[in-house]
C-alpha cells in the first residue's frame, strides 16, 4: 500500500506557472493549469514561464523547465488566434515542449535602428564664382590702393585649389600741380591647398599678379607694366544658398613696380613690399 502510494506521487503530474509580467487581457493562469493537468501525461513537476518580451508588441513565449531536462523555449503562434482560443494555443505550445516536439526557437527581439542616414560624402571638385572688394598698403612708398577683383576658384582634388581673375585697382594722392592718379588692371592666379576644418575652409598658396598700370600727374599720362608675387593666406565660411564669405590676406613684393614723381617729390605709386586684404562673395556653380 504505501509502496503503491509513493508510486502514485512520483508519477503525479503538477505545473507551476508564472504569468508575464504584462499579461493579456485573456489569460488565465489557473484555467492554463487545468488545461495542461488535462492533456499532458504523467511527466512530474514543470515550471512553465509564460513571457512577454516587449509589453508594446502583441508577441508570446513560454519556456519549460523541469528536472533531467534541458530547459526549452518556444514563441506561441498566436496570429489569426481569436482571444477564445488563445489560451488554449498556449497548453498545446506547452504540450509540444514537453513532447519533445520540434519548434521554432524564440525570434530575437527587433531592435530599432537608431542609426543615423548616411552623411554624402563631401565631393571631390568644386567650382565657384566670387566677386570681391580689395585694399592694398604699400608702406615704403605710403601709398594705398583700393578696388575689386572677381575671379573663378575651383579646388579639383580635396586639398587642392586654383583660382583665376582680374583685378582693378586704383590710388589718388594730391600733388602740388594737381591729383595724381594710379590705376591698375590686372590677371591674376592661385594656386595653393586648402583644408576643412572648425567650420571654415582654411587655405594657403602662392599669388601672382600682372598687368598694366595708368599713371596720370603733373608729369602727364604714362602706361607702365607691373608683375607682383604674394603668399596668399585665406579662411573662408560656408552660407546658406551655396555662398560662402572669405578674407584673404596677401603678404608679398613687386617684381616690377611703377612709381610716379612730380619733380623731386613721389606721388602714388605701386612699388616695393606690399599687403592686400581681400574681402570675397562667393557661390558655388557646381560640384562633382
Amino acid at each position: 500500500m504505501i509502496l503503491a502510494s509513493l508510486l502514485t506521487l512520483a508519477a503525479s503530474t503538477s505545473f507551476v506557472i508564472e504569468p508575464p509580467a504584462c499579461p493579456p487581457t485573456w489569460f488565465d493562469a489557473p484555467a492554463l493549469e487545468a488545461m495542461l493537468l488535462a492533456d499532458t501525461s504523467s511527466v512530474g513537476r514543470v515550471y512553465v514561464a509564460v513571457i512577454v518580451p516587449d509589453c508594446d508588441q502583441p508577441r508570446l513565449q513560454v519556456a519549460v523547465l523541469r528536472s533531467g531536462h534541458a530547459p526549452r523555449q518556444a514563441d506561441v503562434a498566436l496570429d489569426g488566434v481569436s482571444d477564445a482560443l488563445a489560451l488554449r494555443t498556449v497548453a498545446l505550445t506547452v504540450g509540444d515542449l514537453l513532447d519533445g516536439s520540434t519548434l521554432a526557437p524564440p525570434v530575437e527581439p527587433v531592435v530599432p535602428n537608431r542609426a543615423t542616414a548616411p552623411i554624402d560624402p563631401a565631393p571631390l571638385a568644386t567650382l565657384r564664382i566670387e566677386a570681391a572688394g580689395e585694399l592694398g598698403v604699400y608702406p615704403g612708398v605710403a601709398s594705398v590702393l583700393y578696388g575689386a577683383s572677381a575671379r573663378l576658384d575651383a579646388r579639383p582634388w580635396s586639398r587642392l585649389r586654383v583660382a583665376l581673375g582680374g583685378r582693378w585697382m586704383t590710388a589718388r594722392q594730391r600733388e602740388d600741380f594737381g591729383d595724381a592718379n594710379l590705376t591698375l588692371v590686372a590677371a591674376e592666379a592661385l594656386v595653393g591647398v586648402a583644408a576643412d576644418g572648425a567650420g571654415f575652409e582654411w587655405s594657403a598658396g602662392a599669388h601672382v599678379d600682372g598687368g598694366w598700370v595708368a599713371l596720370t600727374g603733373a608729369t602727364g599720362r604714362h602706361r607702365r607694366g607691373l608683375l607682383r608675387a604674394a603668399l596668399a593666406l585665406g579662411v573662408r565660411r560656408a552660407l546658406p544658398f551655396d555662398l560662402d564669405v572669405g578674407v584673404e590676406l596677401r603678404p608679398g613684393a613687386t617684381i616690377r613696380g611703377v612709381r610716379g614723381v612730380a619733380g623731386s617729390e613721389e606721388s602714388v605709386a605701386a612699388d616695393g613690399a606690399f599687403v592686400d586684404v581681400r574681402v570675397g562673395l562667393g557661390y558655388r556653380i557646381g560640384a562633382w
